[in-house]
């Protein structure tokens, strides 16, 4: 008698095989990322596009109103007497007085323009660099009061030689007045470069290395002066200069900037030159 022994099998179970994304999904993901960054940037292009716009229209119109006034209060006459006219002829800007100072107001609202519409865009680094020159315009416009000044001083000095030496006799007035109306200018534009940071200031401002804490990175800047430039430099005028002065490593400062408020901390600071 045979005896027949049956036997259970267990069920097989299959193990997936895990595959990575083919070439055409990859590409798709590519794309569909890609339309997603342009449909989420269109609104910020937008914002920029209305505000540089608004801002060019507001500036031209705010220029002419600055040249009316000007002219009404006969700015171009008391330009003349200065000498600072006849400077700007020599200098060949084209321009009257009253024009030149309206062209500088109309720049001014669209530096002012430009750093609110970078903002908007999300450029900080442009912005920055905006701002930088925003905060370096009133250099500017010291500078050409100190020139108006020297212009009005030069002319009273240069009559008052020439009156006084041709009443002395002396056989050269003329001579004597030109030199001197040429030393006070010499002397109200050596002034004016000095307030418009054109001179350097010395190899003694530092280079800085600082941490972002909110962002955890690290930037390292060099602080110069208000007119000077360039790759990793950064104006002692700007919010980021201003709050790193009279500072030691490890100090935490706070920076308010249009995207709010940023703590940095001191990493390293070098003399350089």
């Amino acid at each position: 008698m045979l005896l027949l022994q049956t036997t259970t099998q267990a069920p097989v179970q299959t193990v997936p095989v895990a595959t990575g994304p083919s070439f055409t999904q990859t590409l798709i993901g590519s794309f569909r990322d890609a339309f997603s960054m342009i449909l989420s940037a269109i609104p910020r292009i937008l914002g920029f596009i209305i505000i540089v716009a608004i801002g060019w229209f507001v500036s031209s119109i705010l220029a002419r109103g600055v040249i009316g006034l000007l002219r009404a209060i006969r700015f171009d006459e008391l330009m003349q007497r200065s000498g600072l006219a006849d400077f700007m002829n020599k200098m060949g800007t084209g321009l009257d007085s009253a024009g030149l100072v309206a062209g500088l107001v109309k720049w001014l609202v669209r530096i002012v323009v430009l750093l609110v519409a970078f903002d908007v865009l999300g450029l900080p680094a442009v912005s920055d660099v905006m701002r930088q020159l925003l905060l370096w315009l009133p250099n500017l416009v010291v500078a050409l009061f100190v020139l108006f000044i020297g212009g009005i001083a030069a002319r009273t000095f240069a009559n008052i030689v020439r009156g006084a030496t041709a009443e002395a006799g002396f056989s050269n007035p003329e001579t004597l007045s030109n030199v001197t109306r040429t030393t006070v200018w010499s002397f109200a534009i050596v002034v004016a470069i000095n307030q418009l940071g054109i001179t350097k200031l010395g190899n003694d401002l530092p280079s800085v290395a600082v941490r972002d804490l909110d962002e955890d990175e690290e930037f390292s800047y060099t602080l110069v002066g208000p007119g000077e430039r360039g790759l990793g430099k950064i104006s002692t005028q700007s919010p980021v200069g201003r709050a790193l002065l009279d500072h030691i490593v490890g100090d935490v400062v706070q920076v308010t900037v249009p995207a709010g408020v940023h703590k940095y901390r001191i990493e390293k600071i070098e003399r350089v030159g």
